[in-house]
């Protein structure tokens, strides 16, 4: 009894820290919205803990044990999900290897075959087990995908609509010397933004509004690389655009916490802003309904509950609330 409580202690603590590395990787990927990540530990980057998914596993269990009331269902449950998600990640390693690593299909398939013949064989054996317990992990995995899916058409969707009659960035610069320039007032403002060829949209909402310019401008990016972590040396990079303004980007990779203020006080002699001294501005897109939708009828309400539930960017990045401007605009989806 002790061995067994033990064993299922282990693996909790396994499934619950794996749920976490996931989807923290996901979020740094754009796969699922921003969530609430705490680190907690200051040597150790992946070591982290999420509450809003903490709270899920615990309902999760809770439904299961009161749902299935029994261990024969949740080993059906287990059954399935074990041989699902070897064949699901022999599919992965074939993806990769012809899309990333160019192995040609005889090479892909002399080295995978076997195991995806492995995996079917398990997968088959494991069908009956589908109807008595073992429909919840497909359940919970066909919900997870729907999810990411909405959340990555969604956001296509938003910001393709919000950058609809966007200035072009070079435009915009060259103006900067003409006489109907805005005015230059003294300080650094820091914009957060993904756009590279169009006015970031919290710049032309902070002209339009106060109608004036700081002298010295940073264009920030903040890149998720697909590696666990980014040596300093390669962290930030610099572009200078002329007239004060600078673009900046800023490199994590996905097993590393996105402290934008650390890495740009580390890096302040080739990033230029001082994140104790800067104002960060920040665009917030709010999704409304519109008469031309992108999104499909059920899509567009669970991407809207995603958007709002999402964790600020502010917070994400750990930039100070002192230190944020944040321009709020409506865009229709």
């Amino acid at each position: 009894m002790a061995l067994a409580t033990a064993a299922t202690v282990i693996a909790s603590q396994a499934v619950i820290s794996g749920a976490y590395a996931l989807v923290q990787q996901a979020i740094q990927l754009g796969a699922v919205p921003r969530l609430e990540v705490r680190q907690t530990s200051e040597r150790t980057a992946g070591q982290v803990y999420m509450p809003q998914v903490n709270w899920l596993l615990a309902a999760a269990v809770l439904g299961l044990v009161l749902g299935f009331r029994g261990s024969a269902a949740l080993v059906n449950a287990y059954g399935v999900a074990v041989a699902g998600d070897m064949l699901a990640t022999t599919l992965l390693i074939a993806a990769v290897a012809r899309g990333r690593w160019n192995w040609p299909w005889p090479a892909a398939a002399a080295v995978l075959g076997p195991f995806l013949a492995l995996d079917l064989a398990f997968v088959a054996g494991n069908l009956h087990k589908v109807p008595a317990g073992g429909w919840f992990p497909l359940l919970v995995g066909a919900a997870a995908l729907t999810l990411m899916l909405v959340w990555r058409r969604g956001r296509a969707a938003l910001l393709a609509r919000r950058d609809e009659g966007a200035q072009p960035l070079a435009a915009f610069l060259a103006g900067l010397d003409t006489p109907g320039a805005p005015p230059r007032v003294p300080g650094t403002a820091v914009y957060l933004t993904g756009q590279r060829e169009v006015v970031p949209t919290a710049l032309a909402l902070n002209l339009r509004h106060n109608g004036v310019l700081h002298e010295a401008v940073a264009l920030l990016h903040v890149r998720a690389e697909r590696v666990p972590r980014v040596a300093e040396a390669e962290r930030v990079t610099v572009a200078e655009l002329g007239d004060g303004v600078r673009d900046v980007t800023v490199r994590f990779g996905f097993a590393e916490a996105p402290d934008v203020p650390a890495a740009l006080r580390l890096h302040r002699r080739e990033a230029g802003p001082d994140p104790d001294a800067a104002s960060f501005f920040l665009g917030r897109e709010v999704p409304v309904p519109s008469m031309r939708p992108e999104l499909k009828a059920w899509e567009e309400p669970l991407f809207v509950f995603l958007t709002r539930n999402a964790v600020r960017a502010p917070d994400y990045f750990r930039i100070l609330p002192p230190r944020v401007v944040e321009l709020g605009t409506r865009v229709e989806l």
